[in-house]
Protein backbone atom coordinates (compact mmCIF):
# COMPACT_ATOMS: atom_id res chain seq x y z
CA UNK A 1 0.00 0.00 0.00
CA UNK A 2 1.76 3.38 -0.94
CA UNK A 3 0.80 6.67 1.62
CA UNK A 4 0.62 9.95 1.10
CA UNK A 5 -0.06 12.88 3.78
CA UNK A 6 -2.84 14.71 1.84
CA UNK A 7 -1.15 18.26 2.62
CA UNK A 8 1.93 16.91 0.05
CA UNK A 9 -0.85 16.66 -2.61
CA UNK A 10 -1.78 19.91 -2.88
CA UNK A 11 0.95 21.47 -4.83
CA UNK A 12 0.10 19.08 -7.35
CA UNK A 13 -3.54 19.92 -7.34
CA UNK A 14 -3.35 23.39 -7.53
CA UNK A 15 -0.69 23.77 -10.55
CA UNK A 16 -2.27 25.83 -13.63
CA UNK A 17 -5.89 25.94 -11.61
CA UNK A 18 -5.70 29.73 -11.67
CA UNK A 19 -4.78 30.52 -15.19
CA UNK A 20 -7.48 32.96 -17.52
CA UNK A 21 -8.76 30.37 -20.58
CA UNK A 22 -7.61 30.43 -23.72
CA UNK A 23 -9.85 32.27 -26.34
CA UNK A 24 -9.32 32.15 -30.32
CA UNK A 25 -10.94 35.42 -31.64
CA UNK A 26 -10.88 34.00 -35.29
CA UNK A 27 -13.95 31.46 -34.20
CA UNK A 28 -17.20 32.69 -34.14
CA UNK A 29 -19.85 30.67 -31.67
CA UNK A 30 -19.29 28.78 -28.69
CA UNK A 31 -16.95 26.65 -27.59
CA UNK A 32 -17.24 22.99 -26.57
CA UNK A 33 -15.42 22.38 -23.43
CA UNK A 34 -14.50 19.42 -22.02
CA UNK A 35 -15.54 18.56 -18.48
CA UNK A 36 -12.32 17.09 -16.48
CA UNK A 37 -12.95 15.20 -13.36
CA UNK A 38 -10.51 15.01 -10.57
CA UNK A 39 -10.83 11.55 -8.85
CA UNK A 40 -9.59 11.73 -4.88
CA UNK A 41 -8.99 8.47 -2.72
CA UNK A 42 -10.54 7.40 0.11
CA UNK A 43 -8.48 8.36 3.59
CA UNK A 44 -6.90 5.26 4.60
CA UNK A 45 -8.42 3.42 7.38
CA UNK A 46 -6.94 3.42 10.65
CA UNK A 47 -7.51 -0.32 11.67
CA UNK A 48 -4.47 -1.50 13.62
CA UNK A 49 -3.64 -0.91 17.27
CA UNK A 50 0.08 -1.40 18.46
CA UNK A 51 0.58 -2.21 22.16
CA UNK A 52 4.33 -2.22 23.57
CA UNK A 53 5.13 -3.38 27.14
CA UNK A 54 7.40 -0.57 28.57
CA UNK A 55 7.72 -2.03 31.81
CA UNK A 56 11.39 -3.90 31.20
CA UNK A 57 10.53 -6.61 33.26
CA UNK A 58 9.88 -4.97 36.37
CA UNK A 59 11.28 -6.61 40.08
CA UNK A 60 7.78 -7.64 40.90
CA UNK A 61 6.52 -9.10 38.02
CA UNK A 62 8.65 -10.88 34.76
CA UNK A 63 5.71 -11.35 33.14
CA UNK A 64 5.32 -7.64 32.29
CA UNK A 65 1.86 -6.37 30.90
CA UNK A 66 -0.91 -8.71 31.01
CA UNK A 67 -3.46 -8.28 28.55
CA UNK A 68 -6.80 -9.21 28.25
CA UNK A 69 -8.27 -7.50 25.70
CA UNK A 70 -7.95 -4.51 23.67
CA UNK A 71 -12.01 -2.36 22.90
CA UNK A 72 -13.18 0.34 20.48
CA UNK A 73 -15.20 2.59 22.38
CA UNK A 74 -16.93 4.36 19.35
CA UNK A 75 -18.84 7.64 19.76
CA UNK A 76 -22.19 6.39 19.44
CA UNK A 77 -21.65 3.52 22.30
CA UNK A 78 -20.96 0.79 20.74
CA UNK A 79 -17.98 -0.79 22.05
CA UNK A 80 -15.82 -3.12 19.47
CA UNK A 81 -13.05 -5.80 20.37
CA UNK A 82 -10.34 -6.76 18.28
CA UNK A 83 -10.84 -9.87 15.99
CA UNK A 84 -7.18 -10.29 14.44
CA UNK A 85 -3.41 -10.48 15.57
CA UNK A 86 -1.62 -9.26 12.85
CA UNK A 87 2.14 -9.22 14.25
CA UNK A 88 3.88 -9.83 17.27
CA UNK A 89 7.23 -9.86 19.15
CA UNK A 90 7.21 -11.28 22.67
CA UNK A 91 9.90 -13.76 24.13
CA UNK A 92 9.14 -17.75 24.64
CA UNK A 93 6.82 -18.44 27.45
CA UNK A 94 5.03 -21.92 27.44
CA UNK A 95 1.12 -21.46 27.49
CA UNK A 96 1.12 -17.79 26.19
CA UNK A 97 -0.67 -17.39 23.28
CA UNK A 98 -1.66 -14.15 21.29
CA UNK A 99 -5.25 -15.20 20.58
CA UNK A 100 -5.72 -14.48 24.56
CA UNK A 101 -6.03 -10.62 23.54
CA UNK A 102 -9.27 -11.29 21.31
CA UNK A 103 -12.60 -10.75 21.64
CA UNK A 104 -14.63 -9.80 24.77
CA UNK A 105 -12.96 -9.28 28.37
CA UNK A 106 -12.63 -12.74 30.28
CA UNK A 107 -10.03 -12.44 32.47
CA UNK A 108 -11.76 -8.70 33.93
CA UNK A 109 -15.15 -8.71 33.07
CA UNK A 110 -15.77 -6.12 35.52
CA UNK A 111 -13.16 -3.75 34.88
CA UNK A 112 -15.48 -0.79 34.61
CA UNK A 113 -16.60 -1.61 38.21
CA UNK A 114 -16.15 0.68 40.63
CA UNK A 115 -15.03 -1.62 43.45
CA UNK A 116 -11.30 -3.49 42.62
CA UNK A 117 -11.73 -5.81 39.83
CA UNK A 118 -11.05 -9.59 40.53
CA UNK A 119 -9.29 -11.38 37.95
CA UNK A 120 -10.50 -15.14 37.43
CA UNK A 121 -6.37 -15.71 35.52
CA UNK A 122 -7.86 -19.25 34.45
CA UNK A 123 -9.62 -17.38 31.45
CA UNK A 124 -5.68 -16.39 30.14
CA UNK A 125 -4.03 -13.65 29.30
CA UNK A 126 -1.49 -12.36 26.93
CA UNK A 127 1.56 -11.69 28.91
CA UNK A 128 4.16 -9.34 26.52
CA UNK A 129 7.30 -10.07 29.05
CA UNK A 130 8.60 -6.96 29.56
CA UNK A 131 10.03 -5.74 26.04
CA UNK A 132 7.06 -7.42 23.54
CA UNK A 133 4.63 -5.73 21.39
CA UNK A 134 1.26 -7.13 19.74
CA UNK A 135 -0.26 -5.19 16.84
CA UNK A 136 -3.95 -5.92 16.84
CA UNK A 137 -6.50 -5.50 13.96
CA UNK A 138 -10.14 -3.86 14.74
CA UNK A 139 -13.26 -4.54 12.99
CA UNK A 140 -13.85 -0.70 12.20
CA UNK A 141 -11.95 2.01 11.72
CA UNK A 142 -10.44 3.83 14.71
CA UNK A 143 -11.47 7.70 14.23
CA UNK A 144 -11.22 10.69 16.16
CA UNK A 145 -13.49 11.16 19.04
CA UNK A 146 -13.13 7.28 20.04
CA UNK A 147 -11.14 5.99 22.18
CA UNK A 148 -8.78 2.81 22.45
CA UNK A 149 -9.29 0.98 25.99
CA UNK A 150 -6.57 -1.75 26.88
CA UNK A 151 -7.36 -3.82 29.55
CA UNK A 152 -5.01 -5.41 31.71
CA UNK A 153 -5.11 -8.04 34.63
CA UNK A 154 -2.66 -5.18 36.74
CA UNK A 155 -3.90 -4.05 39.90
CA UNK A 156 -6.58 -7.03 39.99
CA UNK A 157 -7.24 -9.26 42.77
CA UNK A 158 -7.01 -12.75 42.76
CA UNK A 159 -6.52 -16.00 45.14
CA UNK A 160 -2.62 -15.32 45.28
CA UNK A 161 -2.75 -11.80 45.60
CA UNK A 162 -2.76 -8.48 43.83
CA UNK A 163 -1.28 -8.36 39.86
CA UNK A 164 1.72 -5.96 39.93
CA UNK A 165 0.96 -2.62 37.45
CA UNK A 166 3.20 -2.84 34.59
CA UNK A 167 3.14 0.50 31.97
CA UNK A 168 2.29 0.08 28.54
CA UNK A 169 2.24 2.38 25.15
CA UNK A 170 -0.14 2.36 22.66
CA UNK A 171 -0.33 3.33 19.25
CA UNK A 172 -2.97 3.57 15.82
CA UNK A 173 -2.32 2.65 12.63
CA UNK A 174 -3.29 2.31 9.11
CA UNK A 175 -1.05 -0.64 8.26
CA UNK A 176 -0.13 -3.61 9.64
CA UNK A 177 3.49 -3.81 9.72
CA UNK A 178 4.48 -3.07 12.97
CA UNK A 179 7.37 -0.32 12.15
CA UNK A 180 5.70 1.55 9.42
CA UNK A 181 5.64 5.43 9.28
CA UNK A 182 1.98 5.78 9.53
CA UNK A 183 1.69 5.21 13.37
CA UNK A 184 -0.21 7.60 15.22
CA UNK A 185 1.06 8.00 19.08
CA UNK A 186 -2.09 7.45 21.55
CA UNK A 187 -0.49 7.52 25.04
CA UNK A 188 1.11 5.42 27.79
CA UNK A 189 -0.89 4.17 31.32
CA UNK A 190 -1.03 1.21 33.25
CA UNK A 191 -3.53 -0.64 35.08
CA UNK A 192 -6.65 -2.81 34.49
CA UNK A 193 -8.60 -0.09 32.43
CA UNK A 194 -6.41 2.29 30.46
CA UNK A 195 -8.89 4.54 27.99
CA UNK A 196 -6.34 6.27 25.44
CA UNK A 197 -8.80 9.25 23.52
CA UNK A 198 -8.06 9.60 19.79
CA UNK A 199 -8.02 13.54 19.53
CA UNK A 200 -6.17 13.17 15.74
CA UNK A 201 -5.28 11.53 13.05
CA UNK A 202 -3.80 12.62 9.98
CA UNK A 203 -5.60 12.10 6.69
CA UNK A 204 -3.56 9.77 4.53
CA UNK A 205 -4.99 8.58 1.01
CA UNK A 206 -3.41 5.62 -1.07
Amino acid sequence: MKLSVIGMLFPLLFLGACSEPAVSHDVLGTADVAEETLEVSEPAPYLFVRIDDVSNGSYWSKLGVRLDAVLLEKQDGRVLFAESVVDSSIPALEGNEVADVLGPPDSVPNYRSPEQPVCDMENGTLALLGSGFVVVKMPEPIEVGDCVAIIDVGECDFPYGQVSIEPMYAQVSVAPTPDNSYCVTLGQGAGVYVSLSVTSLPDLRE
